[in-house]
């Protein structure tokens, strides 16, 4: 069996903390590394995350790579985002800067475990954080949920080429089929490729 099928079917994250302000269970990132543990040692594979930050636009995102080696084979990764607000009541700039790293990554690890959070996730329903660690219940809401670099360069790039301004992307967000209440923090993924070819229409009717 493929080694990271194996992984998928085997691991079990539950959402094993709860909100009790917002009255919804959740799983962080910590809780999905502590499950996957044991099944790495099995197989003899590693997991390695690594942080950026990226400029798209005038948003500032922390991006999360997740990966899975097998030995130095490198077998998949996932990119996910997070917004990094320039300031967030009662935080300082390092904890902005972990809550959207924590959120991202846990995003990230989602997305390459095949663990699906879109549907049942009340936080990502409604477009908040989760309250991972101590500084997650005020975390910035995560921007293209499980997009990756290569869809974000592309939407970038499509706007950039179209001349449309930031304001302007995010009004087209919350048209249908998008119908975002709170963009970017609530665009899905698979709409991506939608929402880019709606861009390029816009550039082709000027």
């Amino acid at each position: 069996m493929n080694k990271l099928l194996e992984i998928q079917q085997r691991l079990h994250a539950p959402k094993d903390q709860r909100n009790t302000f917002g009255n919804y269970d959740y799983r962080t990132r910590e809780g999905i590394l502590a499950a996957l543990k044991p099944i790495l040692r099995d197989l003899d594979c590693t997991a390695i995350s690594t942080d950026g930050v990226e400029l798209v636009g005038d948003m500032v995102f922390v991006s999360c790579t997740a990966m899975i080696y097998d030995g130095e084979k490198q077998l998949a990764e996932s990119t996910a985002y997070a917004m990094h607000e320039a300031s967030k009541k009662g935080m300082d700039g390092a904890q902005i800067t972990g809550a959207a790293s924590s959120y991202a990554g846990k995003r990230a690890w989602c997305g390459l475990l095949a663990i699906d959070n879109e549907e049942e996730d009340a936080d990502a329903l409604a477009g908040k954080p989760t309250a991972d660690e101590q500084v997650d219940a005020a975390a910035p809401a995560l921007a293209l949920p499980t997009v990756s670099k290569v869809q974000g360069k592309q939407i970038k790039e499509a706007r950039e080429a179209a001349g449309i301004s930031v304001p302007d992307i995010l009004a087209m967000m919350k048209e249908a089929p998008f119908s975002c209440e709170n963009p970017p923090h609530d665009l899905l993924a698979k709409h991506v490729p939608t929402l880019i070819s709606r861009i390029e229409a816009k550039m082709e009717g000027k």
